[in-house]
């Protein structure tokens, strides 16, 4: 695995930044060499810890889930800079796959990400097209501002359903 950015990327990196930014943004930028598809997402301007309680660290992780998702077949497929970092299980849904995007969840230290695959294939094009803004009873009581568009809220409600003892049991 190389940490080298793209020619095209680099380029622009160096021109905008000083040498220590391109080492940073280097370091924190992972690319998948088999499949050509980018892991790992640099983030330039990350909100503060102050500002908002989570750890760079935590940002980073979760952009690095997020790119490696879509090419996943197994837990084992994952590999994060972010020490001391598990995947719990990632769920294809087998048969359902075309159907339901991938679900996977990650933990490091005392956090816990839920991650979906987003859109992939027109079955989720056309969820994309209900996109009104929803809450859910299942987190109404932790926080009324936490909101999924509708067409993934089912997604978001199925996999919580299927899978909320075993993600309760891993808390």
């Amino acid at each position: 695995m190389s940490t080298e950015l793209p020619p095209k990327k680099r380029k622009i990196e160096e021109e905008e930044s000083t040498a220590e930014d391109v080492e940073v943004a280097k370091i924190k930028t992972e690319f998948h060499t088999e499949q050509g598809a980018g892991i790992g997402f640099p983030i330039r301007n990350l909100p503060q810890t102050s500002d908002t309680g989570v750890d760079e660290s935590i940002f980073q992780l979760a952009a690095q889930v997020s790119g490696q998702i879509y090419a996943a077949n197994s837990k084992e497929d994952f590999d994060f800079t972010v020490k001391e970092t598990t995947v719990l299980w990632l769920d294809t849904h087998g048969n359902l796959r075309e159907a339901l995007p991938d679900f996977a969840v990650v933990v490091s230290g005392t956090t816990m990400i839920l991650a979906w695959k987003g859109s992939g294939n027109i079955t989720d094009a056309i969820s994309d097209f209900s996109y009104s803004p929803v809450c859910s009873g299942r987190w109404a009581n932790i926080s009324t501002g936490i909101r999924v568009h509708s067409g993934f809220y089912s997604i978001v409600e199925n996999d919580m359903a299927t899978n909320e003892p075993a993600i309760f049991d891993a808390m």
